[in-house]
């Protein structure tokens, strides 16, 4: 009897966890706080330290693409890297009004070129015209995009090293699964014609649910694809319901590329 009435006092549901989390909170604010700031082995120290690391490859890699005229940052205070915990940024003019939802929030341009999924913010608006936002006339909610920098530091290692190779030479690639910046482009330039046709003749719109349908979109855009490799890309690419696990935001798109990414963590 004794052992069932302790055993329900310590249960979860009573309250035990709520007091381990409560306790295990405390002992992480102490330790944020065991040292000051001032000091350079301190907690909050080290971690000022990594997210200026972090900013530092990204900038780098973003000026390769604002000189290329491709991406570029948004600072929210002018030219001032390390404001925050995520680095905002748009496409550049020729590339306004490219960018399509390619489902749960994700970006296309980073999800389809370099290989990485973040979110874009198409959500962040809040009733306001990204056009009127003093960008350009022809940028939509699409185009911009939101990199988080709470990963570890070699994720972002690897995603500056592909910005760089994407933005350095437009016909590049970081790997045969994805785009080049030209390639990326044609897609989305020859689906935004095929659209205007089928609403100029009052025709059905592609089911671009389908992923056999925006294969073939990309095997005439960029003809070095195959069905089958249009299809592997696809499926990198968009959300497929095959997906063996739920992606999570500022990784590689690619499951075998999060595969190594991993294995280099251990």
């Amino acid at each position: 009897a004794a052992s069932g009435v302790f055993g329900t006092i310590l249960s979860i549901a009573n309250g035990l966890y709520s007091h381990m989390q409560l306790e295990g909170q405390i002992q992480v604010m102490n330790t944020i706080m065991e040292k000051p700031f001032s000091d350079p082995t301190s907690w909050i120290h080290a971690l000022r330290t990594l997210q200026h690391d972090k900013w530092d490859l990204m900038v780098d890699a973003f000026a390769t693409c604002e000189a290329a005229g491709i991406v570029k940052i948004n600072w929210e205070v002018h030219d001032t890297p390390y404001f925050g915990a995520y680095i905002l940024s748009h496409m550049m003019p020729e590339f306004h009004g490219l960018s399509e939802n390619i489902g749960r929030s994700s970006s296309d341009f980073f999800k389809t070129v370099v290989g990485y999924d973040h979110f874009n913010y198409n959500w962040g608006w809040r009733g306001e015209e990204p056009s009127e936002y003093g960008v350009g006339p022809n940028i939509t909610k699409l185009d911009f995009h939101r990199t988080h920098l709470f990963r570890a530091l070699p994720t972002y290692v690897e995603e500056a090293r592909r910005l760089k190779v994407v933005c350095a030479d437009r016909d590049a690639r970081v790997t045969d699964k994805f785009l080049s910046v030209n390639e990326w482009k044609a897609v989305r330039v020859a689906a935004a014609a095929s659209r205007r046709r089928r609403l100029a003749a009052n025709g059905p719109q592609a089911d671009h649910s389908n992923q056999d349908t925006l294969a073939k979109e990309l095997v005439e855009a960029v003809p070095r694809f195959s069905m089958g490799r249009a299809l592997a890309h696809v499926e990198t690419t968009r959300e497929a319901p095959s997906k063996s696990l739920e992606w999570e935001y500022g990784m590689p798109s690619d499951e075998s590329d999060f595969a190594k990414m991993h294995a280099s963590f251990a």
